[in-house]
């Protein structure tokens, strides 16, 4: 989908009142959070069975949230991952001067075009650039590859 909706609209059919209360919950922890260059330096450092106390219940609304906004993209046909959105919700919300988590984790997603088809391709070993070579042993000429990159 090349066109993503009003983000007021998505963003109230996303913050039903309990994703609210979990949000609410989520801000009250920015500054706890702020010692976490990201959600993977949280999770390799806070175990999830015994957080520390001022992160109990962290696990439980941040999963919350994001369950909502993943529905909320993924039932318009804008499929993106979790593990992207995991990255910008906890960014919203550990930085204490984020008003509106969602609708800033919204306007990433449209501003950056991550709403938009594309895909990511993976080199895997001995079948990448380097790789061609096998090929030689079929043809007379050297196969070239093109690769067009686009960002962000």
């Amino acid at each position: 989908m090349d066109k993503i909706p009003s983000l007021k609209l998505l963003k109230k059919e996303i913050e039903k009142p309990d994703i609210q209360d979990s949000i609410n919950f989520l801000k009250s922890k920015s500054t706890d959070l702020a010692k976490y260059e990201d959600i993977e330096d949280l999770v390799f450092q806070v175990s999830i069975d015994s957080p520390p106390k001022e992160l109990r219940g962290f696990n439980f609304h941040f999963l919350r949230v994001r369950a909502a906004v993943a529905r909320g993209l993924w039932s318009r046909g804008i499929f993106i991952g979790l593990s992207v959105i995991d990255e910008l919700l906890f960014s919203r919300i550990r930085d204490a001067y984020s008003k509106d988590p969602v609708l800033e984790l919204l306007t990433i997603i449209k501003d950056n075009d991550v709403h938009k088809p594309g895909f990511v391709l993976y080199p895997i070993h001995s079948m990448g650039v380097n790789g061609v070579g096998f090929l030689e042993s079929y043809y007379d000429h050297r196969p070239i590859l093109y690769a067009r990159v686009s960002h962000f």
